[in-house]
């Protein structure tokens, strides 16, 4: 497995700025480091791989958001986009499935990023390693990945309690 050196190595090799952050104890998802370290769950990082017939894509939300696959295959420019399974996603990024980090992968994946993200100066994303978080500016995320922007994560449908349920007839009897 991959861990927190390599992500290091990819932003420093493109001069990017970032630091890392040791948690005093491991995560096992992502979306618990907001409630860990007091952060809004908004700038908190998640990145999670899509299949497609043009190849692997990366979503990166805010961690208390998923990422709704039509809305990562419109960003992508492809016909559809599927959730990619745990161990495939471990073995294309080289990471553990919930603790992806958004650079650092060992196959290259197109990146779309969703559009709140950037509302924020400073992101707190997986570090690599299930201790450790990557600290960078946005705009930095955005320079080092290159990433399309876009809205991933679509709003859930409200629903209408007052609406009459819709009924399937049965088929008639022949």
């Amino acid at each position: 497995m991959r861990g927190s050196v390599e992500v290091h190595r990819y932003l420093v090799e493109r001069s990017i700025p970032h630091e890392f952050y040791r948690l005093e104890r491991p995560l096992r998802r992502i979306d618990e480091a907001s409630a860990v370290l007091g952060l809004q769950p908004e700038i908190v990082v998640s990145a999670e791989l899509f299949d497609s017939p043009a190849g692997p894509i990366l979503a990166l939300t805010p961690a208390s958001r998923c990422a709704s696959a039509p809305a990562v295959a419109r960003a992508a420019d492809t016909i559809r986009a599927r959730p990619m399974s745990a161990a495939r996603t471990a073995a294309a990024t080289g990471y553990f499935a919930d603790w992806v980090p958004p650079v650092g992968h060992e196959r290259p994946a197109r990146i779309v990023i969703d559009s709140s993200l950037l509302d924020s100066d400073v992101l707190y994303a997986s570090g690599g390693d299930t201790g450790v978080m990557l600290v960078i500016r946005s705009a930095d995320l955005m320079r080092a990945t290159a990433a399309v922007v876009a809205p991933l994560c679509e709003p859930e449908e409200a629903v209408d309690l007052e609406a009459p349920a819709e009924r399937l007839e049965a088929p008639a009897a022949s």
